[in-house]
């Protein structure tokens, strides 16, 4: 019996993870249609003054500008590239991740802008370069979802048991997609990124990794604040227990965007319907410049590569 369920699950494994990842966003979203009034939200983001967006925009440029020098810092040991088209390929990356799940897009995106024979070689320093961040992320953001959830420090009416069922959730999806996506694949192309780096260029990408989680962090924070009457240091403690699940959720658009929206409410929420709309404002505002813009910006540019490529060919 066990045994046909593995089979089972080995087989249709690509689509039991959509169906999980849709019925999460499904959840999220019935819950996000129960906590806030979505009229409100609108009205609010109508409102917001006009330097909280210039935040939100120089946050995201300056977020993504230090993933596309990662991007050049790795891409330059197999090739020569200029940074405007290293650029170009992390915000296609951004376009296409939002597509597949997993991420598994985002080497995709980037292949546009790769030299046909440096396919192969560039596969292993993509992984490099989301693994990394992942990491990274994952080190800095633990500790505070560990306070968020052990000293309820940034609510007094925390649903610590939704916060633990959301981690469950996530858990298993990367769980169960490690033991049934050719995982060990990953990790031999992992570390082949790995062997065409220097020591010197390894500890560059760990620093910018950390600066890039600090940048975007910190932008978010500064959005949150202006709707949140609490201190900054709370604050900072709620993104950083938001990040930490953020990182297990599946890269597809519906349920990361379900995630990104709903994950503040769960933090940050109180019974008061007034307060929940001014943090989902917040986070509308967060998703818009710091997915939304970018993979529009990636989709653009994909789209002038393909047409590039058909003037060439007529």
């Amino acid at each position: 019996m066990f045994e046909n369920i593995l089979f089972f699950i080995r087989k249709y494994k690509r689509w039991l993870n959509s169906i999980i990842a849709i019925a999460l966003a499904i959840l999220l979203y019935s819950y996000l249609n129960k906590t806030i009034a979505f009229n409100k939200v609108g009205e609010l983001l109508l409102k917001t003054p006009f330097y909280i967006y210039l935040i939100a925009l120089l946050g995201t440029l300056l977020n993504w500008s230090i993933e596309a020098k990662k991007w050049h810092l790795l891409i330059n040991s197999i090739e020569k590239t200029s940074p405007f088209r290293a650029q170009s390929a992390v915000f296609a990356g951004v376009a296409v991740s939002n597509i597949f799940p997993f991420k598994i897009g985002e080497y995709l995106g980037k292949l546009y802008f790769i030299k046909k024979e440096n396919h192969i070689k560039s596969l292993g320093l993509s992984f490099v370069s989301s693994i990394t961040q992942m990491a990274i992320n994952l080190a800095l953001s633990i500790i505070p979802a560990i306070t968020v959830v052990s000293f309820n420090s940034i609510r007094s009416h925390f649903d610590w048991y939704k916060f633990v069922l959301i981690i469950l959730i996530f858990s298993f999806i990367i769980w169960a997609y490690q033991k049934w996506g050719k995982n060990h694949k990953l990790m031999q192309e992992f570390k082949s990124g790995l062997a065409q780096l220097q020591s010197k260029k390894i500890a560059l990408l760990f620093g910018f990794s950390i600066l890039r989680f600090l940048v975007f962090a910190s932008a978010y924070v500064y959005v949150l604040h202006y709707f949140i009457p609490i201190s900054i240091f709370k604050i900072y403690l709620g993104v950083g227990a938001i990040y930490f699940i953020q990182s297990f959720s599946p890269g597809m658009a519906a349920t990361d965007a379900s995630v990104r929206l709903t994950l503040p409410i769960l933090i940050f929420g109180t019974s008061t319907t007034v307060l929940n709309n001014e943090i989902e404002t917040a986070a509308v505002i967060n998703y818009l410049f710091s997915v939304l813009i970018p993979s529009l910006i990636g989709l653009f540019i994909i789209a002038y590569q393909i047409f590039l490529k058909k003037q060439k060919i007529s």
